[in-house]
C-alpha cells in the first residue's frame, strides 16, 4: 500500500505522541500539525478505514 507524504506525516505524529501518552487525541494531532481539529477528525476516520489506526469516538 502506497501512502501519501501527508498520511505518512500524520502517522509519524501519531506515533510520536503515542510514545509520550497512551491515548492520542485529535486535539493533540491538530496542535502538533497546526491544522484544525475538524480536518484531523476526517483524516483519522479515513486512516481507520484503511486499518492504519483505531479511531474511537
Amino acid at each position: 500500500m502506497l501512502l501519501s507524504p501527508a498520511i505518512q506525516d500524520y502517522l509519524k505524529v501519531i506515533f510520536t505522541i503515542q510514545e509520550e501518552h497512551s491515548l492520542v487525541t485529535t486535539n493533540d494531532i491538530a496542535r502538533a500539525l497546526k491544522v484544525s481539529e475538524t480536518f484531523v477528525t476526517g483524516l483519522i476516520k479515513r486512516l481507520d478505514q484503511m486499518q492504519l489506526v483505531v479511531h474511537e469516538s
